[in-house]
């Protein structure tokens, strides 16, 4: 069973020393840090309401001065807000019939390289977009040895899931006849 300990009182001594200002080391440095003014801290900066306009009519509403704080607004919106530049779109449109008509010839199977830049400089695919298809099938031709091999290790593991011949439970079996 767990037993309290005993509180032992530690006597503090009753005179106290002064520390003067000019002492040397961390306690001199302690003494002039509290001779010295405490830092303020900075004003807050006006930030405006997400929907000032409603917040200014309300306060217009109780008959309330709101010119200086929309010009504040108008300071705030003028310094700190980035301005956006607008995003043109492509100036050609991407035609999709060369893909569609692509994909409907081979189907199942992945369309061969020179076909498929072929279709997709038809459809207005930009010269980056092409670029980087081609890095991707060349990568695509170059590891495929690595990933059938990953593949084949993995369902190799269970070789019953690609027989055709299907296993039937004893219990099973005497519940259907």
């Amino acid at each position: 069973m767990y037993k309290r300990p005993t509180i032992v009182r530690k006597l503090c001594p009753s005179v106290t020393q002064v520390i003067p200002p000019d002492a040397p080391g961390l306690l001199g440095e302690i003494a002039r840090s509290m001779l010295s003014p405490p830092p303020t801290a900075k004003p807050k900066q006006w930030i405006p309401p997400m929907y000032h306009e409603s917040y200014f009519a309300a306060l217009r509403a109780r008959g309330e001065s709101t010119e200086h704080l929309e010009e504040m607004t108008k300071d705030f919106y003028k310094k700190f807000v980035p301005k956006v530049e607008k995003v043109t779109p492509p100036q050609a449109p991407i035609r999709r019939e060369p893909m569609f008509e692509l994909h409907q010839k081979y189907k199942t199977k992945l369309p061969p390289l020179h076909a498929t830049v072929r279709a997709m400089r038809e459809s207005g695919y930009s010269d980056e977009k092409v670029e980087r298809y081609i890095k991707w099938f060349k990568k695509m031709e170059d590891t495929y040895d690595e990933r059938t091999e990953k593949v084949e290790k993995i369902f190799s593991k269970w070789p019953s899931a690609s027989s055709k011949k299907r296993k039937v439970i004893k219990a099973v079996k005497k519940k259907l006849s």
